[in-house]
């Protein structure tokens, strides 16, 4: 196993505990409430599912990006939205019973979604994506349907022992998270410090941001549910996206250097956009 096989199943391990600990806190009504506002909805898939895309293949046309970065913009631009930070849409003001039904939604209807969207954003961008949906159910299935059902389980069956093991789970998804920038440090850094130039890292930072803004703009007049749509739309985990390129580009190596670039502007402009959503707040 090499250091971007390695990176990659800590960055999925990441996705499944902070997604099992959603779960642990997630009752059925919590999923059920997000098709009782079917506009909501229906804004949340087009800014997630439609715009998204469109702003990543005008960023690509926009930039003379290395094809590495093109493909990782195009494949996070189609991907389903665990969530990158554990409890981020709270720590913004969030209602975390919409951001886990959200979550959940949008990445079971990924499946039919993303077989569609990826060969229309690689056709535009001359990138020959495209991923089976028996493949694509699986991954969506092992990130996120299954660690949530989990938790749901446990929270139903052990009320008590899913309350006090939330926060540790919480914490170990943390650490993994940690753990992958340490390996972007000192083994993938290198390689996407080469990537750096020809204005990747504004075509990075303008597409979380664009995304955060889009989301709150479409997120409806409540503050929390703005703030997690715009944190939904805007800063997507790059794990997903790793395997989805990964499927269609084995041969581009830097494609992980890639969304990990993205993961470090990602988690900047989250960070600043919580920050303001709280100080406003107060």
């Amino acid at each position: 196993m090499d250091y971007r096989q390695l990176v990659v199943l800590v960055l999925q391990a990441s996705i499944f505990l902070t997604v099992f600990g959603f779960g642990l806190r997630t009752r059925w009504i919590d999923l059920q409430s997000v098709f009782h506002r079917p506009a909501a909805l229906a804004r949340a898939l087009l800014s997630m599912f439609i715009i998204m895309p469109a702003v990543a293949i005008g960023l690509c046309l926009a930039f003379e990006l290395h094809p590495a970065v093109e493909i990782a913009l195009a494949a996070i631009s189609v991907s389903p939205t665990p969530p990158l930070i554990p409890n981020r849409e709270i720590q913004a003001g969030g209602r975390a019973a919409y951001g886990i039904g959200l979550m959940a939604v949008t990445a079971s209807l990924s499946i039919a979604i993303i077989p569609f969207a990826a060969p229309v954003v690689g056709h535009l961008l001359g990138l020959p994506m495209a991923m089976s949906t028996d493949a694509l159910a699986r991954l969506v299935a092992m990130s996120v349907i299954l660690p949530l059902g989990l938790g749901m389980l446990v929270r139903i069956a052990l009320p008590g022992p899913a309350a006090r093991i939330h926060q540790p789970v919480v914490l170990c998804a943390v650490l993994a998270l940690l753990l992958s920038l340490s390996a972007i440090v000192f083994a993938v850094m290198p390689a996407a410090i080469l990537l750096i130039g020809n204005g990747t890292l504004l075509a990075l930072a303008a597409f979380v941001a664009i995304g955060i803004a889009v989301g709150h703009w479409l997120g409806g007049p409540e503050p929390e549910d703005r703030a997690v749509l715009a944190l939904s739309t805007g800063c997507r985990h790059p794990g997903m996206a790793i395997a989805i390129a990964a499927a269609n580009f084995p041969q581009e190596t830097r494609v992980v250097a890639a969304a990990l670039l993205y993961l470090i502007v990602n988690i900047t402009i989250s960070v600043a956009y919580i920050v303001r959503m709280r100080i406003k707040s107060v």
